[in-house]
């Protein structure tokens, strides 16, 4: 399962990439749309209750409470029908709805309810193999996320092409690899996992001509400081220039 903030074209993508892999719209994305139709106080009373729908999607704990909260959608549209109806006409001559962005916030769930992805962390089946399923994106858009938009500010100069470049080398340098390596005189490994401050200082000892004391645990010191020249490779051929 893949959660997704609804970013265009990720869904087909995920489509050609994981063909079987089941979508959940990231429900704080969700809110957070409705919210910037209705804004955070809205001033009708159907936007109000519009409001404080989307904000209890964060609070569904089973199929059950999701289905009553489709009900209580269901029951909210039928309700406002009538206010949703209403038409003005503006200074063309031209009818257009009176409500529109209440509409829009509408629309936005009825595609998601229709599109089965409002819900999929409640699929009992995946449940059944995956003990907690989230329902957000949060935890990268709060950790690896934030980071690479940190580091795209700080070079904010940088144009379009370079601004990518940048990305795929923060995320090579940052991310990868994960190495297995095995303990002395051990059949037993462990995964080690190097981040951008480390690799960064190993490349900048690299450039002054050191090498970095060998991790504890990883029995060949050639093969470490082959992978700090396929970094320091990667920073140089990818590494943002303003």
């Amino acid at each position: 399962m893949v959660v997704s903030d609804g970013g265009t074209g990720f869904a087909k993508a995920l489509r050609q990439t994981w063909k079987h892999a089941k979508l959940q719209r990231c429900t704080f994305h969700v809110f957070s749309q409705v919210r910037r139709y209705t804004t955070s106080r809205p001033k009708t009373l159907a936007a109000m209750e519009l409001y404080i729908l989307a904000k209890d999607l964060s609070h569904l704990k089973n199929k059950v409470e999701a289905e009553k909260w489709v009900h209580r959608f269901i029951d909210w549209m039928e309700r406002y029908q009538a206010f949703l109806n209403q038409m003005t006409v503006d200074e063309n001559g031209q009818r257009r709805p009176t409500h529109e962005r209440l509409l829009k916030a509408r629309n936005s769930l009825i595609r998601l309810i229709r599109d089965g992805t409002l819900f999929t962390y409640l699929d009992e089946e995946l449940l059944r193999t995956i003990e907690k399923i989230p329902s957000t994106n949060n935890q990268i858009e709060g950790g690896v996320n934030a980071r690479l938009r940190a580091m795209l500010r700080d070079h904010r100069g940088l144009n379009i092409e370079r601004r990518i470049k940048a990305a795929f080398w923060w995320c090579y340098i940052d991310m990868y690899p994960l190495y297995w390596t095995r303990k002395c005189h051990s059949k037993e490994g462990f995964i080690m996992r190097y981040d951008y401050e480390f690799k960064k200082m190993c490349v900048d000892l690299y450039r002054q001509g050191k090498w970095p004391e060998t991790p504890e645990g990883y029995n060949d010191p050639g093969n470490f400081h082959a992978m700090i020249r396929r970094w320091a490779r990667a920073e140089r051929q990818m590494a943002p220039r303003s």
